[in-house]
């Protein structure tokens, strides 16, 4: 639970920043199509499964320790 928590939020946070990156230089230059293809599919996929897993396993580790309960 601790990796989960040490490695899960660096990682949704890289995804975040590189849809970011990528939505900007679309937005820059529209013509190369950057968001239209099946890369950023899966880059937008990634990044909602990783932020939503994210949410999780904190919210799960914040009600653990609020709460009581094992580890």
């Amino acid at each position: 639970m601790k990796l989960l928590k040490a490695v899960l939020p660096n990682v949704s946070l890289a995804f975040s920043v590189a849809l970011a990156v990528v939505a900007y230089v679309d937005n820059r230059n529209p013509q190369m199509g950057f968001l239209r293809g099946t890369p950023a599919q899966v880059l937008i996929y990634l990044t909602v499964a990783f932020s939503v897993a994210t949410a999780l396993v904190l919210y799960g580790s914040w009600r653990r320790e609020r709460f009581g309960g094992t580890q």
